[in-house]
């Protein structure tokens, strides 16, 4: 199974095994000189986690209304936002899959069409080593005061 989300006009889906919960975005922050990829930072229970706009990997962003946030497991303590509730939805065997040709190739490992919308499949390994480059710049720690969140 896997989790189907929208950002940008873009619908995505992510292995649910990489998913810890789903949010609604209540406590969104924005801070100025932050890499393009990172929309802002939500406070969940006490925690401060980097709120991440797959666009901003290839261009820059539109920054939309963060209404739905989907927690990522460890290694990726990192929240995705999405435009759309999330759905779950099943990628058969039978559904045919294209290699992606697009800039989105830098994190999603192929794409598929339910109806007449493309859906881009985010590859977990792709993701984490272009954050790995990133980490410095994404990590929040404990110096923050989370109480200002």
């Amino acid at each position: 199974m896997h989790i189907l989300f929208k950002q940008n006009n873009t619908f995505f889906c992510v292995d649910e095994k990489y998913v810890e919960m789903f949010v609604l975005s209540k406590n969104f922050y924005n801070f100025a000189m932050t890499p393009n990829f990172i929309s802002g930072f939500e406070n969940i229970k006490g925690e401060i986690y980097p709120v991440i706009d797959l666009h901003g990997f290839i261009s820059n962003s539109n920054h939309e209304e963060k209404e739905y946030l989907i927690k990522l497991t460890q290694p990726l303590s990192i929240l995705l936002y999405s435009t759309i509730r999330p759905n779950i939805i099943e990628i058969l065997d039978t559904v045919q899959k294209t290699k992606v040709d697009s800039d989105l190739k830098t994190i999603c490992d192929f794409n598929f069409r339910i109806e007449n919308n493309i859906i881009y499949n985010l590859n977990m390994g792709k993701l984490e080593n272009i954050l790995k480059d990133y980490q410095k710049n994404i990590y929040i720690g404990d110096s923050y005061d989370k109480e200002s969140f």
